[in-house]
């Protein structure tokens, strides 16, 4: 291994030329002060080594299309990934929502991250990121939410955010990776800023309709036609300072 210190955005920290990506959002991560202090920041980390929507920290809501209901398992992989399998019906699928308990206040950076892969990207629409409480994350957009988000009429990744009901879906650049892994993130600096990455690279930011209430971390997966797709997501990472 190969460890060299850096400094940015005046957090130090350390970082490895064969383990660490060479550009990665969690660098301004203050990592260093927090392994000495853990409670400068709150925490949620999920790497699917259990699922229990019944008695864990998630909220499920079927969506049901047809006849059969998703099903969500821990499937045999490598490093922990919840298997969601939808009925073959359009409009088929699932969400889960933790508590809303993370707030972009003024001075409180954020970083949040979900590594999912999708079965067929252009026959499945999917949300990731923070949103207030809703039963319906794909079929109206809830009126607080930030994330990326993804429709079956194209394979293009849209960053969203909207306060209030104001914001709409814009166009990062960036298309989404057909049965492939792919890591979504984003990173509000404390200032009025999100910058959206993808597989640890910058794509798009905003400055603009950022929600004032606090949101929940937020899953949702629908069908887009009559089969059924898969969605899989192998971990979820959202740290904020206190």
């Amino acid at each position: 291994m190969r460890t060299k210190s850096y400094s940015q955005g005046g957090n130090h920290g350390y970082f490895d030329q064969d383990l660490s990506a060479s550009n990665s959002m969690w660098r301004s991560f203050p990592a260093l002060a927090v392994l000495q202090q853990p409670s400068l920041v709150h925490r949620f980390s999920d790497h699917f080594y259990v699922w229990d929507p019944t008695n864990g920290p998630y909220t499920l809501t079927t969506v049901e299309g047809g006849g059969g209901d998703s099903t969500e398992v821990i499937s045999d992989a490598a490093g922990g990934v919840l298997l969601i399998t939808n009925d073959a019906a359009d409009d088929d699928g699932s969400q889960f929502q933790t508590a809303e308990m993370f707030l972009m206040a003024t001075g409180k950076p954020l970083w949040a991250e979900f590594r999912i892969k999708a079965s067929a990207v252009n026959l499945l629409d999917f949300f990731v990121g923070l949103a207030i409480t809703d039963t319906a994350i794909l079929d109206t957009n809830p009126a607080d939410m930030l994330g990326w988000i993804c429709h079956t009429t194209d394979v293009k990744l849209d960053t969203i955010t909207r306060a209030s009901s104001t914001g709409a879906a814009v166009d990062s650049g960036a298309v989404a990776s057909v049965d492939t892994w792919m890591l979504l993130g984003f990173h509000y600096n404390g200032a009025g800023t999100i910058t959206y990455w993808k597989d640890n690279v910058p794509v798009a930011s905003c400055a603009t309709n950022l929600s004032a209430t606090e949101l929940a971390i937020t899953v949702a997966q629908l069908n887009g036609d009559a089969t059924a797709n898969t969605f899989s997501i192998c971990s979820i990472d959202v740290a904020q300072l206190l």
